[in-house]
């Protein structure tokens, strides 16, 4: 009765404390008084933090050493999952093999009644299958696993070993700042992670262009022009410190091969882009200007919109290089910080492109204005070549995350049923309601088993009379054995033995 009562208990997610007392004459047992049920809630935020988690594709998982039922009936409420493993699982461990507790940390959404050491091999196991484990805390028990754990968070009122093993102190009640870590974080890896595209863009773009500017087009581009966009280019990487950058929707990984190739594709893009401008210009080669109606720009001319198609190309590329998306969407703009660099030093110098009086500073050809007409066509030529470029980085990342994204469309639909199971199982009264549906059952079990004893007593009873009857049986052919024994020795004569076997008995057919 007591563990019924505990199990009622547990299924609506109290904890049970028994209450007994002895007496105090000698040789006194312990008399079971009554239980009292303790609810431990989670904390006040716990149910929005794994909501939000999830949306962050952060997989959570409960270890507590609380009753099974309790894990199950808690973990409905939170919207967790309600696939827990109790402690039969680390009943033998040694026979656990480590291909099955791989595939199980991965599919159950928790793990109940388990002690440190199994938490400790729950999270090694998840960093075995190449995961990055978060662990949260507060007690002596969790010091272990809170060590092993990438990120180990102490929540408030931790004791003092876990604040010890511990990567993250909560020193304020709740557990909302691990979403606001977590997305802090992303933000930073993805400001990084544009940051070296850009950089790989323009180390790329510099390098090849100017090569080919030398030797296939064999045109010297002036050395203050190329230190003055190097200087601009160094300003805008500046500004991208202060971008607004979206927090990503999955984890994070390190993963240089994804921003090397799109930062290649772009800057081919662009290479081949700046090498048909400057082609297209050369009064020796292609001399384009007449097509749009103007005169013939001389070369002093032409470096000047040489010069602004550079700016334009290294000011502009970072709205591209900043974003996985398209760069012109609203949700993805830039923050005014990288904005007004980007976009507004194109802009100033355009009227220097426009304006500039001659000049010969240092080594290279003289440079002089090119006028409105060039730097117009200019403009509209580097954002066709921008939106050549920003078409080919959108291809590069959807091909290189293909498998990425069908893997998180997968598990989003995963924990998804996982949300509807829990749900259905709350909104129908929580673990006790499976319980009680089988009670009324109980009852009608309890009449059949009631009708199934009396059968079987007649059965029983049947048995014993055919027992019986079987060992008057044996006695008939017993006396039949002796009978024949005495008549073979000449002890009994003929007729007498005649007279045995006619006489009537319940043994005769047998011993016939």
């Amino acid at each position: 009765e007591v563990e019924a009562q505990m199990v009622e208990f547990a299924a609506r997610g109290l904890r049970t404390l028994g209450v007994a007392k002895k007496g105090s004459e000698a040789g006194a047992q312990w008399e079971m008084v009554g239980l009292v049920s303790l609810f431990d809630p989670p904390r006040h935020d716990t149910g929005e933090v794994i909501k939000a988690a999830n949306a962050l594709f952060v997989d959570v998982k409960m270890i507590t050493g609380d009753q099974q039922a309790i894990a199950i009936e808690t973990c409905a409420r939170l919207g967790l999952g309600t696939a827990i493993m109790g402690p039969e699982i680390w009943r033998g461990t040694s026979q656990l093999g480590e291909t099955e507790l791989s595939k199980i940390v991965e599919d159950v959404n928790g793990f109940a009644g388990v002690y440190p050491e199994h938490k400790y091999a729950v999270v090694e196991q998840l960093q075995k299958n190449k995961h990055v484990v978060g662990m949260t805390g507060d007690g002596v028990n969790d010091a272990p696993a809170l060590k092993k754990a990438e990120v180990g968070i102490a929540v408030a009122g931790a004791t003092e070993a876990a604040k010890g093993a511990a990567d993250i102190i909560l020193s304020e009640p709740g557990l909302g700042t691990i979403v606001i870590a977590i997305k802090r974080a992303r933000k930073t890896f993805l400001r990084l992670n544009f940051y070296v595209v850009y950089r790989i863009w323009a180390s790329a773009y510099n390098y090849v262009f100017f090569l080919l500017l030398s030797v296939a087009l064999r045109f010297r581009f002036p050395s203050w022009g190329i230190v003055l966009v190097s200087l601009l280019k160094d300003i805008v990487i500046l500004a991208t410190s202060k971008d607004k950058v979206p927090v990503a929707d999955k984890p994070q990984a390190w993963n240089m091969f994804r921003p090397t190739v799109v930062a290649l594709v772009i800057s081919l893009i662009s290479v081949l882009g700046s090498v048909l401008f400057t082609f297209a210009a050369l009064p020796q080669y292609g001399n384009w200007w007449s097509t749009f109606s103007m005169a013939p720009l001389s070369q002093p001319q032409v470096v000047m919109a040489l010069f602004l198609q550079l700016v334009q190309s290294y000011c502009l590329t970072v709205l591209i290089t900043r974003t996985k998306g398209f760069f012109l969407s609203y949700e993805r703009r830039p923050s005014l910080w990288l904005a007004v660099p980007s976009i507004g030093m194109p802009v100033v110098f355009t009227f220097f492109a426009v304006y500039l009086p001659r000049t010969t500073l240092g080594s290279g050809p003289p440079a002089v204005g090119c006028g409105w007409g060039a730097a117009g066509v200019t403009w509209a030529y580097s954002i066709l070549v921008l939106l050549v470029a920003e078409s080919a980085k959108l291809i590069s990342y959807y091909i290189l995350e293909f498998e990425g994204n069908l893997r998180a469309r997968r598990e989003m639909a995963r924990r998804k049923m996982q949300r509807e199971i829990a749900a259905d199982l709350l909104r129908d009264g929580g673990l006790k309601s499976l319980m009680d549906e089988h009670r009324p059952t109980n009852d009608v079990d309890e009449a059949t088993r009631e009708n199934e004893r009396l059968e079987l007593l007649s059965q029983i009873e049947g048995l014993k009379a055919h027992v019986d009857r079987l060992e008057n049986d044996l006695s008939g052919v017993a006396s039949l054995k002796a009978g024949m024994l005495q008549y073979i020795r000449g002890q009994l004569s003929a007729e007498d033995f005649a007279t045995l076997l006619s006489t009537p008995s319940p043994s005769k057919p047998h011993a016939e």
